[in-house]
């Protein structure tokens, strides 16, 4: 069976490369974009990823439009934002995204979101090691 393909989505190289570090070691496959008509055209493309990791600081799009004209080509597909305030998981009030979490020097939070959500969207699939559905309520993932 195939790893997990995750779209990341992020303007910033070193959170691109600090990412792709942390979630190959979890077992992850990943592909990235830079701006949102990346996103849209590896969303199209012949092996869509599994999930989607979308910086909220996206140049020239907003969130909301982002997840909506995702959600046009790929409904299945879970959408996670990552953002680097707070207070935007504390009003977790965002529509089309599965799950919003903080930007942190620890990626374990988010990789822990993307097991969780790939978990729920496969139900033949085992819970993967340290994942909690319980745990994602507090995150603001969506039920």
């Amino acid at each position: 069976m195939p790893c997990p393909l995750v779209l990341v989505a992020d303007s910033n190289a070193h959170i691109r490369f600090f990412l792709k570090r942390e979630f190959m070691a979890a077992g992850f496959e990943l592909v990235f974009a830079k701006v949102h008509t990346e996103v849209l055209r590896l969303v199209q493309h012949d092996r869509r990823p599994d999930l989607i990791v979308l910086d909220t600081g996206l140049p020239f799009i907003d969130w909301a439009s982002a997840a909506a004209r995702i959600r046009s080509e790929a409904p299945q597909v879970p959408i996670i934002f990552y953002t680097p305030y707070a207070e935007d998981v504390e009003n977790f009030a965002f529509s089309g995204a599965d799950a919003i979490v903080e930007k942190t020097p620890d990626p374990a939070l988010l990789i822990t979101t993307v097991k969780n959500l790939l978990a729920r969207n496969n139900p033949r699939a085992k819970n993967p090691p340290g994942s909690s559905l319980e745990q994602n309520q507090v995150l603001g993932e969506k039920n």
